[in-house]
């Protein structure tokens, strides 16, 4: 920074140049630096600081090619800023008049009002929403403060208050802390996977697995809520709590010598280890009558012998269950367009002539504008390098409405591709688009 030393004897030769460096050392010198130092660049206005509390404000705005500082006059701040240039002429020693000061000054104003220049006062307006602000360093120390104190460190040192909220993005991993209790509040409780699930319902890959179907009545917890899975399988034992031995309905399956599985009323299982011995023995007490009319008497007897007879069946019913191996199903419909191998509805050495991949078919509706495109998706085929065949059907009556479209596709994708349509006429069209995947 440039220095004048004024302290030596004899008197300082005060001359313009002097002058001229002493403006430069506040103006060109000490004004940059401060502007470097808050991020000020050029073709750009800041607000420094608001006019409040009775003293004035200041602001840098860009005119004549540089940052100029106005001090704004005390008031209340509004969204428009008035900035005034007054400039005085002087004699100088050569008898010319000439530019010699320049007083910049800027104030509130209500509205947008018009640029003016009157003899050696401009007058410009400006809306302060396209100002940028200079934070003070004590805003900066009060907002580093803040994050302080409200924070989330990784290292977990502190509790976080309130709620989780992750907007659009999602958890990458759920793995909670080794404890005794782990708390899930909600009703249903969902989950699945695009590569299980989602391979026979690629609109909606979760389903509801836990379900609290409670009331005011009464508590329930349903698994595999509305069979959004076709099977429910459980490993290991199943054992059941709550069996009732006294209402029954329907024999199930026989469990073990001398008990049943049964259904009641409400469609829980039950389990009873004494009615077909109870039955036995009401009936053997009843032969055991000497007054019973013969034709009861032999009633009785056959109906002891058509109960034993439906132990019997049972038992080899258990013995023909014993020999299904763990895990068989009942036969399902296959789907060709099945590509998971794991799948029960997969068709093993399928035929493939025409190395076709996929078949599907979408509605369309509307066209809605000229340049007009849809996303087909479908399950994992494997490959991008696959031909679309495929043609647009009308499922309108006029022909002359559904038959002014034309359309190719792009983007082929392993599991999408992107079908692009254009009308030639504001029609209300009404079609579907029929295709398959050819393999290249």
């Amino acid at each position: 920074m440039k220095q004048v030393n004024f302290s030596h004897p004899g008197g300082f030769p005060l001359e313009q140049e002097t002058l001229e460096k002493l403006q430069t050392a506040y103006r060109s010198e000490l004004y940059e630096a401060i502007k470097s130092h808050l991020s000020i660049i050029p073709n750009k206005n800041y607000i420094i600081t608001h006019a409040q509390d009775g003293k004035q404000g200041w602001a840098v705005i860009h005119q004549d090619s540089e940052g100029i500082l106005y001090p704004i006059k005390a008031g209340p701040p509004t969204s428009f800023l008035k900035t005034t240039k007054t400039v005085t002429d002087l004699i100088y020693g050569d008898g010319a008049s000439q530019t010699a000061y320049s007083d910049y000054a800027a104030e509130y104003a209500a509205a947008m009002g018009t640029s003016t220049t009157n003899g050696n006062e401009t007058v410009k307006y400006y809306d302060l929403k396209d100002f940028e602000t200079v934070k003070s360093i004590k805003s900066i120390e009060n907002d580093i403060n803040l994050i302080n104190k409200s924070y989330l460190p990784l290292d977990g040192s502190k509790a976080m208050q309130g709620d989780l909220n992750l907007g659009d993005y999602h958890l990458s991993k759920l793995d909670t802390l080794e404890n005794f209790v782990a708390n899930v509040r909600a009703a249903d409780f969902k989950f699945g996977s695009e590569e299980r699930r989602g391979i026979l319902h690629p609109e909606d890959h979760l389903g509801r697995a836990l379900v609290d179907s409670s009331d005011e009545t009464k508590t329930n917890l349903t698994l595999n809520h509305a069979s959004d899975w076709q099977n429910t399988t459980i490993g290991g034992k199943l054992y059941l709590d709550n069996l009732n031995t006294n209402t029954t309905d329907f024999i199930v399956a026989k469990s073990s010598a001398n008990s049943l599985l049964l259904i009641d009323d409400a469609k829980q299982v039950t389990k009873s280890n004494n009615l077909l011995n109870s039955l036995l023995n009401r009936i053997a007490k009843l032969e055991e009558q000497p007054n019973l009319i013969p034709g009861i008497q032999l009633s009785i007897s056959n109906l002891k012998e058509s109960l034993t007879t439906v132990d019997g069946r049972v038992q080899k019913v258990e013995e023909k269950l014993n020999t299904i191996e763990n895990g068989a199903q009942k036969n399902v419909q296959a789907d060709f367009n099945v590509v998971n191998t794991s799948s029960d509805a997969f068709i093993k050495n399928k035929p493939n002539l025409l190395n076709l991949l996929y078949m599907g078919s979408i509605y369309i509706g509307n066209i809605t504008e000229n340049s007009y495109y849809k996303v087909i998706s479908f399950p994992n085929v494997g490959t991008t390098n696959y031909q679309v065949v495929g043609s647009l059907r009308s499922n309108s009556t006029n022909l002359n409405i559904d038959n002014n479209v034309f359309h190719n596709t792009r983007e082929h994708q392993a599991t999408s591709f992107k079908l692009c349509i254009r009308e030639m006429t504001n029609d209300d069209q009404d079609i579907s688009f029929d295709y398959f995947l050819v393999k290249q």
